[in-house]
């Protein structure tokens, strides 16, 4: 496999990483390392396009699998809890008590072979124009990478492949197409959670009550997930970032059809063309909230 290259992209404060054509933020350096972790068959991990409802996943399947324990999600901070596998160190990733909950937006064929036949692999979709929206805020606000280009930018960037984490119709399709992967959508954890939400406990290995679901969905509700204080404690091995992050940039909006308030009709027709040419034809994207009946 090909070495890591460092690459200044247009618009970015910061070199990004590059490898297979594929850009990555610059902290992935352990990136190659990945592929020979090693796998624990209680592991679990947390898989999506960046800004496409990986955060929020996590903590319900942390939840899961820590027997509701919802006094300790609350005293401990969810980045010590979840580890982001693409930034941490592979032998910190090794120390971690089981069960492990690991989060990671990268594509399927950085991870180790056959991962989601040994351990439990979820992989959430988020459509992409609400992606590229929630994207363009967080990588605009991020003091790390401070892009200084506009939407209609990111936009055209999604169409060469200069998002990072590399192509979403990619991305998606190679965990959509793999039957061991558990494939759930943002837009129906937002509007059918129970049934969702089951989906996640029952793939878990798990018995909850729906009395137990209920109360798991309220408290990983979106509004409730902006003011868990679990998200604002820094890791006492992240002070170089104090000055560089604010947590508030994972929790926006929690909205399906945001994007109508930010693309022009041009830029919804491109991407739509760029979906329409590569996505998986067995892949339903839903950009807009169902109607009310």
């Amino acid at each position: 496999m090909s070495e890591l290259e460092r690459i200044r992209i247009e618009g970015y404060n910061q070199e990004l990483i590059h490898h297979r054509n594929i850009l990555f933020p610059g902290f992935t350096n352990d990136l190659l390392k990945i592929k020979t972790m090693k796998l624990r068959p209680d592991d679990t991990f947390i898989i999506g396009y960046p800004k496409s409802g990986t955060t929020w996943t996590e903590e319900i399947v942390w939840l899961v699998e820590n027997n509701l324990d919802y006094d300790k999600s609350l005293k401990t901070s969810h980045f010590e809890r979840v580890l982001f596998l693409d930034k941490e160190p592979i032998i910190k990733i090794d120390q971690l008590p089981a069960p492990r909950v690991l989060k990671s937006h990268l594509p399927l064929e950085y991870l180790p072979d056959d991962i989601a036949k040994f351990c439990k692999v979820i992989y959430i979709m988020r459509n992409p124009k609400d992606v590229l929206v929630s994207y363009f805020s967080f990588v605009k606000w991020l003091k790390d990478l401070e892009f200084s280009g506009t939407l209609e930018d990111i936009v055209e960037h999604f169409s060469k492949n200069k998002i990072l984490y590399g192509d979403w119709c990619d991305h998606v399709n190679k965990y959509f197409s793999n039957p061991d992967v558990l494939f759930i959508c943002y837009e129906d954890l937002l509007e059918k959670q129970m049934e969702t939400v089951k989906k996640i406990v029952e793939f878990l290995g798990k018995k909850k009550t729906d009395e137990e679901i209920e109360k798991l969905i309220e408290f990983t509700s979106f509004h409730k997930m902006k003011t868990n204080k679990s998200f604002g404690m820094i890791p006492k091995d992240w002070n170089e970032f104090i000055d560089k992050f604010d947590f508030k940039l994972f929790f926006r909006k929690g909205q399906i059809g945001n994007w109508v308030s930010h693309f022009t009709e041009k830029m919804s027709d491109f991407v739509d063309e760029i979906v329409k040419q590569k996505i998986n034809p067995k892949i339903k994207v839903r950009y807009l909230p169902l109607k009310e009946s």
